[in-house]
């Protein structure tokens, strides 16, 4: 078999089925990325705030 044999029958096997609603496909698509942006921004967020933290706390301990 060829490597663009093998390249077919991947696309075959692995093919993602047809969405019966093409909007409706998209509209949850754009959902699910929302969503995921928004747990993104949160995660972010607590990640800074723990690095001023960190870094306050370091300040007071290196001006002794």
């Amino acid at each position: 078999m060829t490597v663009p044999d093998v390249r077919r029958l991947l696309q075959v096997v692995l093919a993602v089925a047809v969405p019966d609603d093409p909007e409706a496909h998209a509209i949850g698509l754009s959902e699910w990325r929302q969503e995921r942006n928004r747990i993104a921004r949160e995660c972010h967020t607590k990640t800074r705030a723990k690095r001023e933290r960190r870094e306050r706390r370091q300040g007071l301990r290196d001006t002794g």
